[in-house]
């Protein structure tokens, strides 16, 4: 569990460390380990990038996007706040059912595991009112607990292959060019022009490339752009042997992570159809993503 990497408040960004780096040395050692980066502030989107569990922060507003399909945590207190404070033993807690029927429960629903912090007291041990809660919320999820149901997640593990590369867009509005899109930075966005109904972005790869794994990233989650997709369909060519082959096509991007084909191409085109308003993609990326290992218990 890496807990500050990359977050607005800490002084570490994937930038200066090697984050990628640590992450493939650590998977050699013990590869059937799971990490967790606290990076749901720079990659909002329901995917799991860098990391095998994502993590959100109750305490600094992170919500489970509705209808996420990737295995999550999700941090809070049983008391009012981190580490042991002389009223905790007389405090009012959270109650059994907030903790089971609010969180417990929905959080199953969502592939997403209760990280439930209970602050130990300076004898080392839990306050009585502590362990008597913790009980409440045993026998209440015992009685309430539904089936569990796993699906496979999307991962992205790799370095993204269209960062930094040239980028041309058909056009751009003011500030909003082409190259905020494969900046591996999802906080920027490309915008087309107002007024056009249709647009498209094109990265030159210098040499052909080969890739498996297409991110298409529209920015709904920044407030200046809105939440409401912009984007009715899309399409992803690669230029191969002297011509354009599609490579992706869908409806508004919901997915964002999308796995395809093993691809080789010198040049990647995505052309997007909107909805009326001037559309915009925060990440078009291409990544060449390992073959996803199974793991049995």
């Amino acid at each position: 569990m890496i807990d500050g990497w990359n977050a607005a408040w800490s002084r570490l960004n994937y930038e200066e460390m090697p984050f990628l780096e640590i992450y493939n040395h650590v998977k050699q050692l013990q590869p059937n380990c799971l990490m967790s980066d606290y990076n749901q502030g720079r990659f909002p989107a329901s995917a799991l990038y860098y990391t095998d569990v994502k993590q959100y922060e109750q305490h600094a507003g992170q919500i489970i996007p509705a209808g996420s399909e990737v295995p999550s945590q999700s941090a809070t207190t049983l008391q009012s706040d981190w580490f042991w404070k002389l009223e905790y033993p007389s405090q009012e807690l959270r109650s059994a059912k907030q903790i089971v029927e609010g969180w417990l429960i929905p959080f199953n629903a969502h592939h997403c595991n209760l990280i439930l912090n209970v602050a130990p007291n300076r004898e080392g041990r839990f306050d009585q009112n502590a362990v008597a809660r913790l009980a409440d919320i045993g026998q209440l999820w015992r009685d309430r607990v539904p089936a569990p149901r796993l699906t496979p997640a999307l991962q992205i593990i790799s370095s993204n292959l269209a960062s930094g590369r040239p980028s041309y867009a058909s056009s751009s509005a003011d500030t909003s060019g082409p190259d905020l899109a494969n900046d591996d930075r999802p906080g920027t966005y490309w915008q087309c022009d107002d007024g056009q109904t249709s647009a498209w972005i094109e990265i030159n790869l210098r040499k052909p490339t080969s890739f498996n794994t297409i991110v298409v990233l529209e920015p709904t989650y920044l407030g200046d752009y809105g939440r409401e997709s912009r984007i009715a369909s899309f399409r992803v060519e690669a230029w191969n042997g002297g011509r354009w082959n599609k490579a992706l096509a869908g409806e508004s991007p919901t997915m964002m992570v999308y796995r395809v084909n093993q691809t080789s191409a010198e040049r990647v085109r995505l052309s997007v159809r909107g909805r009326g308003k001037a559309l915009g993609i925060a990440e078009f990326g291409l990544y060449a993503e390992p073959e996803r290992r199974v793991f049995r218990s």
